[in-house]
């Protein structure tokens, strides 16, 4: 199913990482080496995948990454959407 999830609703994120979370995320498919070619740490990129593919966002699993609370939170948002 596909979401749509607009890019400047993922805050805190330069404009590619944001257009491929987005992307990624609105496929359903993401994948940990797409997210980390666009600038994203490993295991921020592994969780963000992982995530995607149980299709259940878990911001406290974000932010022990190291992803900022907002930011977590808009992910979570996307992924659940």
């Amino acid at each position: 199913m596909s979401t749509t999830v607009p890019a400047v609703l993922l805050p805190g994120l330069s404009g590619p990482q944001a257009i491929v979370l987005a992307a990624q995320i609105d496929a359903a498919t993401a994948s940990a080496p797409t997210l980390c070619q666009a600038g994203f740490s490993y295991p921020v990129a592994i969780e963000i995948a992982r995530q995607c593919v149980v299709g259940t966002g878990d911001v406290e699993r974000l932010v022990q990454c190291g992803i900022g609370g907002v930011l977590a939170t808009a992910i979570k948002a996307a992924i659940d959407a």
